[in-house]
């Protein structure tokens, strides 16, 4: 399973930036793939191995690892105590990403929080309003009330007459 499961599957690359980089356009394609194949790993597994073998044999790719990295490629990343590659790079986009899904976080929790209390406030303001602010009949109800509910052709019939004059009165007739 990877570092980073659940934060963001993918990463942005502006090309424009890219090859505004003078040490990009400059890179061998092998060492482009190479480059782009090291940031995947990054960012999927936040460090990859700076050792040449092991970095190849993390890769799949003894005899391609081993032509193309060189500088140029080294150059897009930092070596870290314990002798593995990190793009510092990946690691700035990551840290936005982050911080900027516990900000969505945080603000609908405070959105759905502020919801629930001008719900409950409506509710408390007029008691004809059902929990999920839908008018009812408060005080309307009967003792026959629930021979009424059994009545679907009444209500069926009273919802016609409704549209029929509405349609009427938006046509002006």
């Amino acid at each position: 399973m990877s570092a980073t499961r659940g934060t963001c599957p993918s990463f942005q690359v502006y090309a424009f930036d890219l090859m505004a980089k003078r040490d990009y356009r400059m890179m061998t394609l092998s060492e482009r793939g190479l480059l782009f194949s090291m940031l995947c790993e990054c960012w999927a597994n936040i460090e990859i191995p700076a050792n040449p073998d092991e970095l190849a044999q993390l890769l799949g790719k003894q005899k391609e690892v081993q032509g193309a990295l060189t500088q140029n490629v080294i150059r897009f990343f930092d070596l870290t105590p314990n002798a593995n590659f990190r793009s510092p790079d990946l690691e700035a986009y990551r840290k936005n990403v982050l911080e900027k899904r516990e900000r969505m976080s945080e603000g609908g929790k405070k959105g759905g929080k502020q919801r629930a209390e001008n719900e409950k406030k409506l509710r408390g303001a007029s008691s004809h309003l059902s929990p999920f602010g839908q008018a009812t009949l408060k005080g309307r109800e009967t003792e026959h009330e629930s021979e009424h509910e059994n009545e679907p052709a009444k209500k069926a019939d009273i919802l016609d007459d409704w549209v029929n004059d509405y349609e009427r009165a938006s046509r002006g007739t």
